[in-house]
């Protein structure tokens, strides 16, 4: 038999790589038809749809194993415009701009970076456009915000308010959001240490009823870091475990603030937002 020519592996190699694309993108059509046709059918609360996830799970809808990963994506993480959101650690705002678009409004949205403004417009080509975004949906935008040092680090005035692009609001949230939290550095016990400083600071900062969203991989060596020991040791406690899609909020892409760490790769069928409550 002939060995294919170069010209024929190559026609091969790209047909195949079509077909991938497709496949991709007809996953991702059928996703959002099963969510759209069962919206009517969305319990209200989230302790509900923690129970619909773990039946929707435990009845194979996916497969996977013991990491996780690979589980049934019913539930996601949602947020409304009628939620004061205080989000912490985001390095490009790409995530901001797309939470923007998912709850419909920049209102009642505090987005901070940890770096500097200097620094993250020269780390992100696109930060300075998406910033400009951010200011014409009204959202109010600082920098140099420590996650574990919330009390130090984010503006208020003198009567705890904070200043907003419009008006102010008491310094008190219904939602604070951290996505995939890191150090930079692949050590579990300063990632275990990041998290529970967080806890500790961000636990004030909440409103009665409010939740803390921190988003994660399910599977190793993030698995490792214990995040809900970590919330235990601020008397938080896990309320639900979400999935995470990227794709509800558009042109969200995950960067590293550290440039130098290993590279990230967001790998959808693990993503996991972790809801924890003040224990009752």
């Amino acid at each position: 038999r002939t060995p294919p020519s170069r010209p024929q592996r190559m026609a091969k190699k790209k047909r195949v790589k079509q077909h991938k694309v497709w496949r991709e993108r007809k996953q991702r059509r059928d996703q959002q038809r099963r969510r759209s046709s069962l919206t009517h059918l969305q319990p209200t609360s989230l302790a509900a749809r923690a129970v619909a996830s773990s039946r929707s799970a435990s009845s194979g809808g996916g497969g996977g194993g013991g990491d996780g990963c690979g589980s049934g994506r019913l539930w996601v993480t949602n947020y409304t415009s009628r939620q004061s959101i205080l989000v912490v650690g985001d390095g490009d705002f790409s995530f901001s701009r797309g939470l923007v678009q998912h709850r419909g409004s920049g209102r009642l949205l505090v987005l901070t970076a940890y770096d500097s403004r200097a620094v993250t417009l020269a780390k992100y080509q696109v930060a300075e456009r998406i910033l400009g975004e951010l200011e014409k949906a009204d959202a109010s935008v600082f920098f140099g915000v420590d996650a574990t040092r919330l009390d130090r680090t984010l503006p208020r005035s003198e009567d705890n308010r904070i200043k907003l692009r419009k008006g102010s609001m008491a310094a008190a949230f219904d939602r604070i959001v951290f996505n995939f939290p890191h150090t930079g550095k692949q050590r579990v016990h300063l990632n275990r240490n990041l998290l529970r400083n967080f806890f500790a600071s961000a636990k004030p900062w909440l409103k009665q009823g409010g939740e803390i969203h921190v988003t994660l991989k399910e599977r190793l060596p993030y698995t490792g870091w214990n995040v809900e020991e970590q919330a235990t040791l601020n008397d938080l406690q896990l309320k639900v475990k979400l999935d995470f899609d990227p794709d509800e909020f558009p042109g969200y892409h995950h960067h590293t603030t550290d440039p130098t760490a290993v590279k990230f790769e967001l790998d959808r069928h693990c993503l996991k937002t972790f809801v924890f409550v003040e224990k009752q």
